[in-house]
């Protein structure tokens, strides 16, 4: 570790090779999504051009990225983030939301190999919120446990008892 507080080889050209390689990634599993996606579902246009501005962002970052300044990283690394989210909330179904969200977890890739300590952090909370909250505006994409339990006995439940989303279904039995 330099001095700094940043990783050595984090250098403008390694950010922003990284950063293409990631936004490209994103871009194809964008691609992948849409041709996969159900075609009934909304939002396959939405992901599209989603999908089109990944692959833009990851070739001028590829191309003039190490030109850059550090500080102007985290407004891509930030944007990723946006991007993601965004294509999480207008995913036409659940299974294409959990796909898109997944790949948050580059945003913290990018986060701690880019950034100290505390920025990363930063990123990486806010893209758990982003995340979290574009997953649960769908309102299509369960956050109570996988198993039958009661409120009282399960983690997700609340002082008072209740879901943090929606009741559970019917127990299930076997």
């Amino acid at each position: 570790m330099s001095g700094s507080g940043t990783s050595d080889v984090a250098t403008p050209r390694t950010m922003a090779a990284s950063l293409a390689i990631f936004y490209a990634f994103g871009g194809a599993t964008g691609l992948l999504v849409v041709l996969g996606a159900d075609p009934a579902g909304y939002g396959r246009e939405a992901l599209a051009g989603l999908m089109v501005t990944a692959f833009a962002v990851g070739a001028v970052v590829a191309r003039w990225g190490a030109r850059w300044p550090r500080a102007v990283f985290h407004g891509l690394v930030a944007a990723g983030t946006a991007l993601i989210s965004t294509a999480a909330m207008l995913s036409p179904d659940t299974a294409t939301a959990m796909v898109c969200g997944a790949l948050m977890s580059f945003i913290a890739v990018d986060a701690f190999f880019f950034f100290r300590r505390r920025a990363a952090v930063l990123h990486m909370v806010a893209a758990v919120v982003a995340i979290t909250t574009a997953l649960q505006v769908r309102g299509d994409v369960p956050c109570s446990p996988p198993w039958p339990s009661t409120p009282s006995s399960s983690p997700w439940a609340s002082r008072r008892g209740a879901w943090c989303c929606s009741p559970p279904g019917p127990p299930v039995t076997r």
